[in-house]
């Protein structure tokens, strides 16, 4: 009967560290389960701060395209610009040249009394 006794006592130790065991395993995964639960939320926040960067990122593209658009428009109007305003100084230096050579053609005729005297 001894031996029954130390079965009984030593099943009751048993089922006592098995159940210390087990409630330790227990709150050993609800921290596992915690600290899970919690590194997704961390992705979550995280994904939903890149897709917000990149939607900025986006805008800033587009802004940057429409600028460098313009900029090309402004580049081709001031080439024309330049171009033009080229031509009209040289139409301007003829007219130039041109009237000096009347000018001292006048002078000239003007310097010369027979010439005077036929104006």
């Amino acid at each position: 009967m001894n031996g029954a006794i130390l079965l009984i006592i030593g099943l009751g130790i048993g089922i006592g560290i098995g159940l210390v065991i087990g409630a330790l395993r227990i709150n050993a995964e609800r921290g596992k389960v915690a600290l899970l639960e919690k590194q997704i939320e961390e992705f979550r926040a995280e994904e939903n701060r890149l897709t917000s960067l990149n939607e900025q990122l986006k805008a800033v593209t587009s802004g940057m395209s429409a600028l460098s658009t313009q900029a090309q428009e402004a580049e081709l109007k001031r080439t024309r610009a330049e171009g033009e305003i080229r031509t009209q100084i040289e139409n301007m230096k003829l007219g130039n040249e041109n009237l000096l050579r009347e000018t001292t053609k006048l002078a000239g005729a003007l310097s010369n009394s027979q010439t005077r005297g036929k104006y």
